[in-house]
């Protein structure tokens, strides 16, 4: 079985949606893979919307690890350079989750930026609201540049996770074709406020299927994360994998 690790920090309905989303598809055991540890950068009682994610993880019966950020504090920090030590921090974080066994660790929400220390250590594949080489940052950010440029397309992507955020190679990705809402938004039938939301709709439907399908595919090893290959036709190829054909088929 493929055993995973999930980072979150919580922040809001998103994040429990990838949860439960990978839960309740793992239920039927199609799929040879499970929850070892949930590992938030968060604890209880700290901030309401993650304390809703904890809910749903002990609904589910799975481990829980938390370290604050917000509380952490080390020996440089507070020597007057108030800068955070992401390093330190991550280097306590691997020492609470280190007992447990895992094949992969999926950052599903995590917003914090991971050092070398535990990428180094695991592999860890991030969830980024774009496709690969788009723009970098939150799901926020992301669909700003997108309509800066009035780009035609947009999309998810699973990456491994590097010192070069958010261009760790990519593993898997899905497209999502944008050029409806510009007719509509430039013939005068759809505002800027909608137009926002909607490329977030169609970025936010696409999320669970496509983790869901990148975590299958590692389990059944038609990816490989140490060669980055998967399997087409029983021929290793190069990653990415482009899913988009698959995940518009799940969504209908």
């Amino acid at each position: 079985m493929l055993k995973i690790g999930w980072f979150s920090t919580g922040t809001g309905p998103g994040s429990r949606r990838l949860l439960s989303d990978f839960c309740s598809r793992t239920t039927d055991k199609s799929v040879d893979a499970g929850i070892s540890f949930v590992f938030s950068n968060r604890n209880p009682n700290e901030y309401e919307e993650t304390d809703k994610l904890f809910k749903l993880i002990h609904s589910y019966n799975l481990p829980l690890e938390t370290l604050s950020r917000k509380n952490f504090r080390t020996e440089t920090e507070e020597s007057n350079t108030h800068k955070f030590d992401r390093s330190a921090y991550d280097r306590e974080v691997l020492k609470l989750i280190s007992k447990y066994d895992v094949d992969v660790i999926i950052l599903a929400g995590y917003m914090l930026i991971v050092s070398s220390v535990l990428s180094n250590t695991y592999h860890m594949i991030n969830l980024h609201p774009a496709l690969p080489d788009g723009p970098k940052g939150t799901w926020r950010e992301v669909i700003k540049d997108v309509i800066k440029h009035q780009s035609l397309s947009t999309g998810t992507m699973m990456h491994l996770v590097t010192e070069d955020v958010d261009r760790g190679p990519c593993v898997t990705f899905s497209e999502c074709d944008l050029r409806d809402l510009w007719v509509a938004y430039k013939a005068g039938n759809l505002e800027a406020s909608d137009l926002f939301n909607q490329i977030r709709a169609r970025q936010f439907s696409q999320e669970p299927v496509l983790m869901f399908e990148t975590i299958s595919s590692i389990a059944d090893g038609k990816i490989d994360l140490d060669e980055l290959t998967y399997l087409h036709n029983g021929v290793a190829m190069p990653l990415p994998k482009c899913l988009t054909e698959s995940v518009s088929m799940h969504l209908g």
